[in-house]
């Protein structure tokens, strides 16, 4: 009877005690640089007043290859499959132990030129089963 009850009560404390949700943060332009990632590619913010030049980059990718801050620690992640097209742009990557996954779903917002777009939408990060979805806004292209 005891034995039951304490597994009881362990399971309530669990399914109330709420989940952490991992943290996303800033990236810089140095780190982008280090990881040879400048260049044509999306770089990503929280808000959509990114274009003052104030806000924190929180992903950058060069269409193959990301890179962002989760839990305090630099994250390269690896695109899989194809690029998607730039009109409606879903793309996976993963982090290389597999741990983390993060789908970006964009759209054009607005066209600044041939090869150069403001984009808008949601990074969703995949960790343990678990995910959690960041609103972005930002550019893309060359």
């Amino acid at each position: 009877m005891k034995l039951t009850m304490a597994i009881t009560v362990t399971a309530l404390i669990a399914l109330t005690t709420p989940v952490q949700a991992g943290t996303v943060g800033a990236i810089t332009r140095s780190e982008i640089n280090q990881a040879h990632l400048d260049g044509c590619g999306t770089t990503l913010y929280r808000t959509p007043d990114f274009e003052k030049g104030q806000a924190p980059i929180i992903w950058h990718d060069d269409f193959q290859t990301g890179l962002m801050r989760w839990n305090g620690q630099l994250v390269t992640l690896t695109l899989q499959g194809k690029p998607k097209s730039s009109v409606t742009p879903v793309n996976q990557f993963v982090s290389a132990d597999g741990d983390l996954r993060v789908t970006q779903t964009l759209k054009v917002t607005k066209r600044l030129g041939e090869e150069w777009s403001n984009m808008a939408g949601t990074l969703t990060l995949t960790q343990n089963g678990k995910s959690q979805s960041v609103t972005v806004y930002g550019q893309s292209g060359c």
